[in-house]
């Protein structure tokens, strides 16, 4: 109602000012300047108006769908992320991540909506406490759900660690005295929790997480976080996969691997994503989730980017289709990595087949010389994709200032797409995004039927995963004749009969045929 009197309103007054301007035109034989200058300006301003006042709207729409828990109203895990980052460096903060005790038994004893009713409860629960405690912010806006049944407390101006792990403790004591009501049952609930205080804004998350771990595991209500709980089994890992790395480096056994992307409208691959491989010394392949995080730490990190910069650039240069790879922020501060980057790109001239790709969630420091020597990249004629876009902390602006083309929607909110409804809608809010502005979207871990139809019926522009073709060496992509090269690959590596998709207007797929 209140809209439409508002639209209402807005064209009794262009009618008002249309009338005033043709009067003021009409007087004499010279009519004032000012007639046009009113019929055309002065109409503009309630369409202004309006215009700012939807954008305001759905910026904060966007916010809460990103930053924002549906169940409890609490902030999510990427509101604490930002609010971390957010913080101005060397601040000591404080982190409390309180996990509840046995939460799965709720959920087979009273089903997920019961157990949905005891998270907002625990919610409002943790919202009257850090309310009388004086603490979280205003209005409990630095209290966060996590995932499940996992809530977080940030203090952005830390009290001692003595301080934190007595507020800690007198949560998790309340939270036991409490009655929590399900189905009309009378339930009592523990909760363990973990403590860590740091300037180290970077290690904050990781240090509470372990803290709470360690607190589960050995059935305490609260532990703050030591250095020495994961140190040792840490050390041991990390050598571990550093004599690995190093063996695969000197014996050439760091491999491009390349995944398929299929444009959504038409059904056929236009571009491949170049992924890291190791392989052992028995031929198992090794995914990079195993090996690049000890490498990213180690000098031999350089080393696995020029392989693959040197082996796809070879590849492609050969071949009809685009492709990416992925460049990390320690990739692009390192001059020696870049100045390699540059001759390999002149030598096999790829750059209008190339998209550089840099992930969304990783924090830059040195904001200003990566977005440098992005704009030197783009410059030279490749595109920028941000990868992983909805895991991290979504700033809109920082992707504006990139002058990326793509946006890879992180697997995590695709996975699930096809039952959950949040997932759709921060989706559809990314595509929405996008759109406006330009940009090209690609849905990652697209893995099923179901999947592809949801991210395509909502407008995502690519679509990537297994289901529309698993990473493999080149050989099993590039080798075979190319009168034969089919349109898109199945995840056992067989042909998709992407001409047997029966289409509709928003390209919802009917039927999805196979063939050898």
């Amino acid at each position: 109602m209140n809209q439409q009197l508002l639209y209402a309103g807005m064209l009794l007054y262009i009618a008002v000012v249309l009338i005033v301007g043709y009067m003021v035109a009409g007087r004499g034989e010279n009519p004032s300047f000012l007639a046009p200058f009113l019929l055309f300006v002065l109409p503009l301003l309630p369409l202004s108006y309006l215009y700012f006042r939807g954008t305001k709207k759905r910026e904060k729409e966007l916010f809460e769908i990103f930053y924002g828990d549906r169940l409890t109203g609490l902030g999510n895990r990427r509101k604490l992320l930002k609010d971390i980052e957010s913080t101005p460096k060397e601040q000591a903060l404080g982190l409390v991540i309180f996990d509840v005790d046995s939460f799965g038994e709720i959920n087979d004893l009273f089903g997920i909506h019961g157990g949905d009713g005891v998270i907002r409860q625990i919610g409002n629960f943790l919202k009257e406490f850090v309310g009388r405690e004086g603490i979280g912010g205003k209005e409990g806006e630095y209290l966060y759900r996590l995932s499940g049944d996992e809530f977080a407390l940030l203090f952005l101006q830390a009290p001692s660690e003595d301080e934190l792990l007595r507020i800690s403790a007198k949560a998790v004591l309340e939270l036991s005295q409490r009655r929590f009501f399900v189905k009309s049952n009378d339930i009592r609930l523990t909760m363990s929790a973990g403590v860590a205080r740091s300037s180290k804004h970077q290690e904050l998350y990781f240090g509470a997480n372990s803290a709470k771990n360690y607190a589960k595991k050995e059935r305490l209500e609260v532990a703050l976080y030591d250095e020495r709980m994961n140190h040792k089994e840490a050390y041991k890992k990390n050598l571990f996969w550093l004599k690995k790395l190093k063996e695969s480096i000197l014996h050439h056994r760091i491999i491009p691997y390349y995944q398929p992307i299929v444009n959504s409208k038409t059904g056929k691959i236009e571009k491949f994503e170049t992924l890291a491989r190791m392989i052992d010394e028995i031929g198992a392949v090794i995914p990079p989730s195993q090996f690049l995080e000890v490498a990213k730490k180690s000098k031999l990190y350089p080393e696995i980017t020029k392989t693959i910069i040197e082996e796809s650039f070879k590849t492609f240069a050969k071949e009809p289709f685009l492709f990416s790879i992925n460049l990390s922020i320690k990739d692009l501060l390192n001059q020696k990595t870049m100045d390699f980057f540059f001759d390999r790109l002149k030598h096999y001239g790829v750059a209008s087949k190339l998209s550089v790709e840099i992930v969304e969630s990783e924090s830059i420091h040195d904001y200003e010389g990566a977005r440098r020597v992005l704009e030197e990249i783009r410059q030279a004629g490749c595109n920028i994709s941000i990868d992983d876009f909805g895991s991290g902390y979504s700033n809109f602006g920082y992707i504006l200032k990139l002058n990326a083309k793509f946006l890879k929607i992180d697997g995590s909110l695709i996975k699930e797409i096809a039952q959950d409804e949040k997932s759709q809608s921060i989706v559809k809010a990314i595509v929405y995004f996008a759109k406006e502005t330009g940009l090209f979207t690609v849905a990652e871990f697209v893995h099923s039927k179901e999947v592809l139809e949801k991210v395509v019926g909502l407008g995502v522009d690519y679509l990537q995963g297994y289901y529309v073709g698993e990473p493999l060496d080149g050989r099993a992509y590039f080798s075979r004749p190319k009168e034969n090269q089919p349109l898109g690959f199945s995840s056992q590596g067989r042909a998709l009969d992407w001409q047997a998709l029966m289409l509709s207007s928003s390209w919802g797929i009917v039927q999805l045929e196979q063939s050898l």
